[in-house]
């Protein structure tokens, strides 16, 4: 994950902050109708947690999707976080827990 780590958004434990990831969507042509969920891995590509499925019916106007953590539970190190439709990844962005 080094080409991540000077962009990667950093989050200390201590702070105890929760830690957000969102993204806006809106309908594409003629796709309108799945399932979406969220899912943090670690920097071994192990899945730390997953949200379960949420139907949704997307339209023209944007729609907010999130997922958050508590930073005092993950262990120090780069994560990353995939937005899926359907159970295929869309979507993804990274960050790092420091102590």
């Amino acid at each position: 994950m080094d080409r991540h780590s000077r962009t990667a958004p950093e989050f200390s434990r201590r702070d105890n902050k929760p830690i957000l990831a969102y993204a806006y969507w809106s309908k594409v042509a003629k796709l309108s109708k799945g399932e979406v969920s969220v899912a943090l891995f670690d920097a071994d590509n192990r899945q730390e947690d997953v949200s379960p499925p949420r139907k949704v019916s997307l339209n023209a106007s944007p729609q907010r999707f999130f997922a958050s953590w508590a930073s005092k539970d993950l262990a120090p190190g780069f994560y990353r976080v995939d937005f899926l439709w359907d159970g295929t990844p869309v979507w993804r962005t990274y960050f790092h827990v420091t102590d």
